[in-house]
């Protein structure tokens, strides 16, 4: 592992925080693709899943019971220092603003790590105030938390798509190993994060990429095409297993047909989805045209989730969001706006129709990469995964850090394993 300066943070509300340069924590505005969250005793963990296994941020409401894993988590040195910068304030501190009238703290004021700095120094390079250097190998406890907290983001966000080659993964094995690794850290969680329900087995059979007929082709009985777009959408508006996690899974087309003006949705199912989905569940599609904005519910059929809305005029651009109503972010929100980025490399399908001089419908720049490029970034992940885990044994001699039990802290899942073995349709 590399060395990680950790803060230790008064975060408000009687919060305290473990803090790596950067990190993003559970107080974040808006959920991140990117973010792996563990429910601990006595707190939060966090993980960035792109950076791998790696010391956690941690946000802490009850310091006394997040004591009983700290200590084997960051060490005694970070333990020593949370207890006493909630106990102390040494004469060495450096100067902090002063609180808010009304506020008896305040939010985000570092503290001191609370023990020599010298001595931080010598052990790992130049130590701040407020800081320790880490350098040290992951602990056997905070490997099997860090596999913990990916086997359950795995759960939601793997990035299963036909269109991709991206592999499904047998949500029984995750929860097989998500249990067993429940009970390795059964002394962090508490009860927390235990296994989830049993599901429904995957079918094996899974479909081809050929066999997915985006959108309508260009045989249109009556009518012109006017236009069409292919696009990804957010992750983090459906819930997992309904939709291709491609940027090619959302697509459209406008028809003009007898001085009607129909927009033609369709968005690719994810692999192996099969039987009946309850009408709660069912994805929508919310489509804005430069000025109308509607929004329909889909139905399977095919291989996708398709519909057809009529509009009496279409402004210049064409937008589709795909969403399940009630989950997660809601489309047109603020929060959602203001992270997918440009309409073309955002959430959702999204183009200047051909020949218009009309403005794009582009979101807010967002301070943080464009959401389609990480989410390009997690199937990089997921394919270089699948790859690793169809060696021998699902373990790779390129893969850094220590090892426990003879097996690296992120070598492969079992299901990514299974998933990698049986590739015939991928």
């Amino acid at each position: 592992m590399t060395e990680t300066g950790l803060l230790i943070r008064r975060l408000g509300d009687g919060l305290r925080g473990i803090m790596p340069a950067g990190a993003a924590t559970v107080l974040d505005a808006a959920p991140r693709l990117d973010v792996m969250v563990l429910e601990v005793a006595g707190g939060h963990l966090t993980w960035n899943v792109l950076a791998g296994p790696a010391l956690p941020a941690a946000v802490i409401d009850d310091v006394e019971l997040a004591q009983e894993w700290v200590w084997a988590i960051y060490g005694e040195p970070i333990a020593l220092a949370l207890d006493q910068a909630d106990a102390t304030v040494r004469t060495d501190r450096p100067t902090l603003p002063s609180p808010d009238a009304n506020s008896s703290e305040r939010a985000d004021a570092s503290f001191p790590i609370g023990f020599d700095r010298d001595r931080a120094a010598g052990l790992s390079g130049e130590s701040r105030p407020g800081e320790f250097a880490v350098g040290a190998p992951l602990s056997g406890l905070a490997a099997s938390a860090w596999r913990l907290a990916f086997a359950l983001w795995v759960s939601r966000w793997w990035p299963a798509s036909t269109l991709d080659g991206i592999a499904a993964l047998d949500q029984r094995l995750l929860d097989q190993e998500i249990a067993e690794l429940t009970e390795e850290c059964e002394s962090l969680l508490d009860g927390a994060d235990a296994i989830g329900p049993e599901v429904e087995a995957r079918v094996e059979s899974l479909g081809r990429a050929s066999d997915y007929a985006l959108a309508a082709g260009d045989e249109i009985p009556n009518g012109m095409v006017l236009g069409r777009g292919v696009g990804g959408w957010d992750w983090r508006c459906c819930p997992p297993g309904l939709v291709d996690a491609s940027e090619k899974a959302v697509s459209w087309q406008v028809i003009r047909d007898a001085g009607v003006t129909t927009i033609a949705v369709a968005v690719a199912t994810a692999p192996g989805l099969t039987g009946a989905v309850p009408a709660y569940l069912r994805p929508w599609a919310r489509v804005a045209t430069g000025g109308d904005v509607r929004e329909v519910a889909l139905r399977s059929s095919g291989g996708s989730w398709s519909s057809e809305i009529a509009f009496a005029t279409t402004g210049s651009t064409v937008r589709v969001d795909v969403y399940v109503p009630g989950f997660g972010l809601a489309p047109g929100a603020e929060s959602y706006s203001a992270t997918v980025g440009s309409p073309v490399a955002g959430s959702a399908s999204a183009s200047r129709l051909p020949g218009s001089s009309g403005t794009r419908l582009d979101a807010a720049s967002p301070s943080v990469p464009g959401e389609s490029e990480l989410r390009s970034r997690i199937r990089e992940l997921a394919s270089g995964r699948l790859r690793r885990a169809a060696a021998p044994l699902g373990v790779s001699s390129d893969v850094p850090g220590a090892t426990f039990g003879g097996v690296s802290p992120d070598a492969p899942l079992l299901a990514e394993i299974a998933a990698a073995a049986d590739d015939s349709d991928f």
